[in-house]
């Protein structure tokens, strides 16, 4: 019944994807995002609960320059990687109910949608999702 409710609907099934998250393991996405976009998930479980968390990673480049504006040398100029939560993972009784939401992104950047089962250590669990963008115009 939970997932017939994601079946139906404006969406269509073709975009649902199914997977069986084993136990004592986790189920990653990566998911690309141009600034403005906005990201919208919904999923459901058949049995049990699950772990679900969201992270943005946005790549970082600063140039470091001298007093008088000049690029420093090579060595100066720094790329990072920021990771920022917007979800911590956490247990969603997705058996009862489907989780629904989203998010938007302030700047260029990957999702990383993970549903955890790493807690369970005798159940796996047949997760059923759907996630897209939506560019703000």
């Amino acid at each position: 019944a939970v997932v017939s409710s994601l079946c139906s609907g404006e969406q269509t099934n073709s975009n649902l994807v199914s997977v069986k998250v084993g136990s004592t393991s986790s189920h990653v996405v990566h998911f690309s995002v141009k600034a403005g976009d906005v990201i919208t998930w919904e999923f459901a479980t058949l049995k049990r609960d699950i772990g679900f968390g969201i992270l943005f990673e946005c790549s970082v480049v600063e140039e470091k320059k001298c007093e008088d504006g000049e690029l420093t040398d090579v060595d100066s100029i720094t790329s990072g990687y920021g990771v920022i939560p917007i979800l911590p993972i956490f247990k969603v009784k997705s058996n009862i109910s489907p989780i629904f939401g989203s998010h938007e992104a302030v700047t260029d950047g990957v999702y990383v949608i993970t549903w955890d089962n790493s807690y369970s250590r005798f159940f796996a669990k047949d997760l059923y999702y759907r996630i897209s963008t939506q560019t703000e115009i």
